[in-house]
């Protein structure tokens, strides 16, 4: 049975992270982020508090949250996907 995945439109998955205020904290982030083994781009935003990650194969959650808890951030897991009947712009 496939896992449930949080994915943007390129297939990234995507993190719900705490405690982000600015542009350095997304810049600190992204870069813990993409340091981890098969990576291949990250995407911060401070604002909605959310990581989209993509990488060779499925992301490792635990290196995900140890490298972002590491740095003084909260991560909350995946962030769940919209739900099918929302609004577009909800999405």
């Amino acid at each position: 049975m496939p896992s449930e995945r949080a994915a943007d439109a390129s297939g990234a998955v995507v993190y719900e992270i705490t405690g982000m205020v600015c542009g350095n904290c997304e810049t600190f982030v992204g870069e813990a982020i993409g340091e981890l083994p098969g990576v291949l781009r990250v995407d911060v935003d401070a604002a909605s508090g959310r990581a989209s990650v993509t990488a060779e194969g499925e992301p490792d959650d635990a290196a995900v949250a140890a490298a972002v808890e590491e740095l003084g951030y909260g991560f909350a897991g995946r962030a769940r996907p919209p739900h099918p009947s929302a609004p577009r712009g909800a999405r």
